[in-house]
This record gives C-alpha cells, structure tokens and sequence, in this order.
C-alpha cells in the first residue's frame, strides 16, 4: 500500500492512477486527424502488483536509537577490503528484503565498506560503479526504514546531516543546504513508492547497479500507422561538392547558415579574483570561501581550472568576441538571418511548393504576424543567422540555491543575450541546473507547493522574445516547444529533464513525462507529412548515463522512425566537445543520426572555456540542412590569467582536423572505427574533447573504452550490446572486458548532484584503495 505525506493510505487502485496520469491531448484537438494519439492510447503506469517489495516491519523506538548509534559507528569504519566483501551484499540484500528484517545486514556491512571519497566522486561526476549502487541501496534502506517507522521531514534531514558533518563529508554549512533543499522532495517521494532500494538504485543510477527489472518504469511511446518512408542514402549537401580553400568553400558553394552554439555558461556572481579556490566544497572562488592561503590556491582573474565556474566579465568578454569575430559582410548571399523574420503568407517559393503546413503558419519566429521587425530591410553585418542556447546557467552551489537566485541569472544572461545579439534569433532549451533544487523537475501532476510553474512560466516570459507567442502552452506545461524555422525547416526544443535519472520525482512515474515524446511523435509525423527537415535540440544528451533507459531507448526508436526527418540534434551538459551516433537497431553497422555535444562555456572543471559554431545547408533547392562543418572556439585560460589578457582562438574545423568529406552520419562512424587504432588521431580527438586544457589527464585503455563508447552510444546504459567490438579491439592483448569497465565507471560529465543521503563532497580526484 502507498502512503501519502501525512500518513494516510493512498488506495492502489484507479484513483491512484488518475493521480499520477498525464490526460493531456498533445495533438492540440486534432486526434481524430492525427490516427491514434487520443488520450487512452498512452500507456500509464502499472498499477501495484509486487507486494515483495513492502518494506520491512516497523521497528520500535528503542531499536530506532540503536540502529542510529550503530550505523553512525560504522560509518566510521571505512578502511574494510572492497573486493573481499562485495560479491555477497547484494545476495543479502535480497534475502533480508524478503525475510523482512527489521535492518539489512547491507546497511550494517555496506556503511563498513565503501569509501565516502570515491561515492562522493562518482555522484559529482557521474562515473558511477558498484560503490556507489551499494552505497545507494545502503541509504534508501536505511531512508525508508525511518520514514517507515514515523520520522517527520525535520527529524529526517537532522539525522543526514549529523552523518554529513560528524563523517566530515563535507562542511557544516554545505551539509545544512544540501538536506534542507533535498530532503522535502526526496521524503515526499520515498513516502508514496512502493520500490524498494534494489529498483530505485536501479532506477537513479542505471547498469552499473544492475538491470533490476521494474514493472512500474516500463513503458512504450505509440507511433501512428503511418509506415516509415523508404531510406535513401545520405549525399553530401551541395556545400561540399566543389573543391576550394577552407575560407572559399561557402562563397563557391550554396548558400549555409551561420549558427551559433552556447552551453553550460553557469555564470557566478559572486565569483572573486584572489579567493581560495581548494575550498573543499562543490563550488570555490567565492568570498565566502576566505582568501588563499598561497599564490597557488588563488582563483585567477578570468576564472579557474578548479572547481570554479564562469566569472561575469569572461562571460561578457567572450559575448563581445564573438560579436566581433564574426561580422563577416556577406553582401553575396540573401540576409538569411533577416528572412527569419519573414511572416509566411503562403507564396510559392523554390522550397515550400505545396507545403500546406508552412502556408497555415503566418506567425512569425519572433512571435508576431505581419509586424515589422527594427533594422529588417536594413543590411546585416553578422553573420551568426541564429543561436542555439541550450541551458544550464546557475552556479554549482547546489547546496546554496533559491528560487530566486536561478531566476535572476536565467533573466541576466537573457539580458547579456539580448543586448549583445539584437535581432538574432535565439532558440534555448531547458538545463538540469535551472532548478532549485537541481534535478528536481516535478511533472504536471504535481500541483502543490513543489510545482515547476514558478520555473516554466517565467521561462516563457522570457524565452517569449525569441519564440511565437504560439508555442507558450507547452513551455508553461513542460519546456519544449516546436518552432518553424524557415520554410521545410523545423527546430525542436525538448526538456530532457523528464529523463534525468537524478529527477526523484520521476520515480512517482517516469511514464513519459508531461506527454513530451508523444508529443514530440506528432511534431515529427507531421513535419514528415509537410516534407520539413527537423534539427533537435537539448540539455542532456540522450545516451549519457544521465538520461533515464527507458526514456532513452523510447528516444532511440523515435531518431530511427524518422530518421529522414531529423538531420542533426544538439545538446551540452558534459562540458566535453564531443558527439553521439545513432544506428538502425536491425543493423548496428548502419549509422542513422547524429548528436552533436557542443563544449561549455565554463571551465568546470580542468576545462578551458569554449564555444561552437555551425554551418548548416542553407536555403535552395536540393537543401539537406545538415551540418556542413562545425568549429570549436576556446580561450586558454592558464594564458588569460598569467598575463591577464584572454585570446579567443580556433581551435579547430571538424572536416580540415580528421579529414571527413562530410559531417553525414555514416562518416562519424567511419571516424570512430579509425580511434580504437589511430593512436595519432585519438590523440588529436582527445585534444579536442579537452577543448586544449593543459591541465587535462592521462588518458589510458580504460578511459579510452570510455570515451570511444560514450560516441557509440545514443542510447544510454545500453553499453555492453553496443561497445563490445569497440572494446575487443581497443583491448585485444588484454583480459580487460566490459563488466570491468562497468565496474571502473561509465562515463564522464562534470555535473554536481546529490543524491537523498547527502553524499555529496569534494575529493573528485581520489580513487578506491583496497587494504
């Protein structure tokens, strides 16, 4: 049986169900036209069934005490053998689970066990092992166990961060924010599932805590029985057909757009020249943080390689770069930035004959219909035609955030924004550290004071200056939207909150949440119908360990049935410059799409700043609007603080660096089966990935089999079928295999989170030592 906040029962019935479902008609009134998509086709949730997974009976409170004063003890046994203890825990689990226990020996043995330093590492960065799952198991137990047994929210986060401090896991402060901010929702949750620790750890942290089956998180999107178009093979856009030097070959070819990709700024107002920046806390270089204590812990001017984000005046230098650096005239080609703004009437064009839905659209993408636009027949001096902004914008001081505070960054870099390119369109999409608390995005089931209505309507206030006013009702009701571009070309915006495993709420239900990718079906279905092209674009990429399997592998199907539709995706969130490929599930050597990871502008952490732009096919006849080329733009920040003067440079054209005729799908994959043996060019792409920081690491077969997967991979946890013939032949004279790799860790992301338990620390750096 579910219990509700208060403790009341909530009946495992229908009226359960119409709590936790989703009746919104993503067509718009249109189902009858559309097929299928009426609200009864949706999968919802299954109902409870398992009762295996009740929790273990109440104990009393005198075996409460005893349970607080031995689990404290324990904690502070942490020097135990890992690999001597490991293989039997999850054993017990199950077995004290079912026997009904009062206290999992895991609990007892798993406290023993793991080092807190390497949990702690491997929830900042997201490179998650079977440390972290045993550590996850040990404290959603031992968290259930004390909402089972009447403990109130308040007596819940006194006894987290009593462990936080008294374990010095992290300091005082930082542990009073983080279960302040956590431990509302997180108890809310814990108080309404009827999971146990084995299916949420699953659930947060994904393979590397086992494929626990989880009939409450199964579900399937439902496609229209339309059948897929015949494919046929991807050629080059006419761009590439003609042969010239670099600076020549959009002059002599036909006409690309310029675009402009921004990421991951998360800029720090409080950041300080000269402040300590070894703090010891998720986010240094602040006031608060004292001065250093030498010249080598000092923050630098222009920002630091430590765990220190974007200082104002290198985001507002880095604005003011690009505004300079790429005004190129092009007296040659249409002012394609200005058409943009064009109000569609239905005239015939080279592109849109016949395109009834480009015709029934007379709004325009900047949200006004037949309304002038300021400097519109005036002559354009940039040539950055638009921007793709796509998210994550507060600092890492998840422990410190308000409400308040995120929105007034959200509204000042929409200002800088603004100010800096006026008149270009900008397209934004939704990051995970947008919320307060991050990661935390209820659906729109959630109604009450933990709603996201504060954060998604004041993202339409301002998003509006970009946007159709159109497109409104689904940035208020989930952050995404669809926008028509220019004729036959469509951009999608998707809030890829709604897969973030870190999102507890989604444990409620993760059955496509807010009806995004049923909705995200229609968009497409009907763009496939109107002939239009489609680029995508998001925070979290798809097949990085954050996003949610089921939802990925819904994502996954959705990329191949319209994969003649979607030409290019886009998304930030690792902070890396890298990509993720997709491939026809019935033939893994057939590459379908393609996800580029655009860099962050911050250099959190070990990064130099950076920032991409695109060329995309342009407007004529045979258009494909792929991506042409792309470059990545960095500032050395080691120089920029040495002689306080920050260079922006380029650090590299994709096609010119690996030598690709063209950036189609099925030349990332050639180029990825060159690394595994390529060392010469691995060596260059992982430059590259770095954005040229000097202070980047080693990189050994292990973070090799990584880092080549991590590109494989568009959809997540999914590692094992997809990287085993990439792994053989990285380790071909080695017994190393996947389940060691899954046991080092899964991938790389720079992205703080905390999960419920508050481990959450700073030793980023330190490994497990088995004794």
């Amino acid at each position: 049986m579910l219990v509700d906040f208060i403790g009341s029962p909530v009946p495992a019935s229908s009226e359960w169900t119409s709590d936790y479902e989703d009746r919104w008609d993503v067509t718009g009134g249109k189902a009858g036209w559309y097929g299928v998509l009426s609200n009864d086709s949706v999968p919802v949730v299954l109902r409870p069934q398992n009762h295996s997974h009740d929790l273990p009976p109440t104990p009393s409170p005198e075996q409460l005490k005893e349970m607080e004063e031995e689990t404290n003890r324990q904690f502070e046994l942490l020097k135990i053998n890992y690999s001597r203890l490991l293989d039997d825990l999850d054993g017990e689990l199950k077995e004290d689970l079912r026997s009904g226990r009062h206290l999992p020996r895991i609990v007892d043995k798993a406290l023993r066990l793991f080092n807190l330093k390497q949990v702690v590492q491997e929830v900042e960065t997201s490179v998650m092992s079977k440390v972290s799952c045993t550590a996850c198991k040990a404290g959603v137990g031992l968290l259930q166990h004390y909402i089972r047994g009447g403990k109130t929210r308040d007596d819940i986060v006194k006894i987290t961060y009593h462990f936080c401090v008294s374990l010095n896991i992290q300091h005082a402060r930082v542990c009073e924010g983080i279960t302040e901010l956590f431990g509302g929702e997180v108890v809310y949750v814990l108080k309404r599932i009827t999971l146990g620790p084995e299916e949420i750890c699953s659930f947060v942290i994904g393979d590397a805590c086992g494929d626990v089956y989880n009939p409450y998180h199964e579900w399937k999107v439902v496609f229209p029985p339309v059948p897929k178009p015949v494919v046929t093979p991807l050629n080059a856009p006419v761009s590439l057909k003609c042969v010239c030097k670099e600076e020549d070959v959009f002059q002599h070819g036909a006409p690309t757009f310029k675009v402009l990709h921004l990421s991951d700024t998360h800029f720090d107002p409080y950041y300080q020249e000269g402040t300590n920046a070894d703090c010891g806390e998720p986010l240094c270089c602040r006031l608060t943080n004292g001065p250093a204590l030498n010249s080598q812990s000092a923050a630098g001017r222009w920002g630091d390689y430590r765990k220190c984000d974007t200082p104002k005046q290198t985001v507002d230098h880095m604005l003011q770069h690009i505004s300079s650096t790429h005004p190129i005239p092009r007296s040659d080609l249409p002012n394609i930035r200005n058409l943009f703004y064009s109000t569609y009437k239905g005239e015939d064009s080279s592109n849109d004959k016949g395109n009834k839905r480009h015709k029934a659209h007379k709004t325009t993408v900047s949200g006004n219909t037949d309304e002038a636009i300021p400097g519109k027949d005036s002559p354009s001096t940039d040539d950055i035609d638009y921007i793709l902004w796509t998210g994550d914008l507060p600092p890492h001081d998840v422990w410190n955030q308000t409400r308040e505070e995120n929105l007034g960054v959200l509204k000042e870099t929409v200002a800088q924004l603004t100010k800096t390119f006026p008149g270009i369109p900008i397209f934004p999409a939704l990051g995970n550290h947008e919320s307060a608390p991050v990661n935390s995005f209820p659906p729109p089931f959630i109604q009450n004071d933990f709603a996201i209505s504060w954060l998604y309507n004041e993202v339409d206030n301002q998003w509006r200056q970009w946007l159709p006013s159109s497109v409104s009702h689904t940035v208020r009701r989930g952050a995404f939207y669809s926008v028509l571009v220019r004729p036959g070309f469509r951009i999608i915006s998707l809030n890829m909150n709604y897969c973030n495993n870190k999102n507890w709420w989604l444990l409620l239900n993760s059955t496509d949440p807010a009806k995004e990718l049923q909705w995200f079906i229609y968009e497409l279905q009907s763009a496939e119908f109107s002939g239009e092209k489609v680029h995508v674009i998001g925070h979290i990429p798809p097949g990085h360990s954050d996003c949610l399997k089921v939802w990925s592998r819904n994502y996954y199907r959705i990329i191949n049935r319209y994969e003649s539709t979607i030409t290019a995706q886009f998304f930030g969130h690792t902070h890396f410059d890298e990509f993720e490929l997709f491939y026809d599930p019935k033939d893994l050597s057939r590459a379908t799409n393609i996800a580029f990871v655009g860099p962050s502008v911050t250099p959190y952490q070990d990064l130099n700043p950076g920032y991409r732009i695109y060329y995309v096919d342009g407007d004529h006849k045979s258009t494909t609007r792929a991506v042409v080329d792309h470059e990545t733009w960095v500032m050395n920040l080691k120089e920029a603080n040495l002689y306080n003067y920050p260079i922006w440079y380029k650090l590299y054209s994709t096609r010119s660096a690996y030598q690709m005729p063209s950036l189609l799908p099925q030349e990332w994959d050639s180029f990825l089966n060159k690394l595994p043996t390529d060392t010469k060019l691995f060596d260059l792409y992982y430059k590259h990935y770095w954005k040229n920081s000097p202070v980047r690491p080693t990189c050994d077969q292990e973070c090799k089999k990584r880092m080549l997967c991590d590109l494989r991979s568009g959809r997540s946890h999914d590692r094992k079928g997809l990287c085993q013939e990439l792994e053989s032949r990285i380790d071909a004279n080695t017994r190393t295999g996947w389940r060691a790799w899954i046991y080092n860790g899964l991938a790389l992301s720079y992205v703080n989170y905390f999960t419920g338990f508050c481990w959450v620390g700073d030793s980023v750096r330190e490994a497990f030592t088995v004794d």
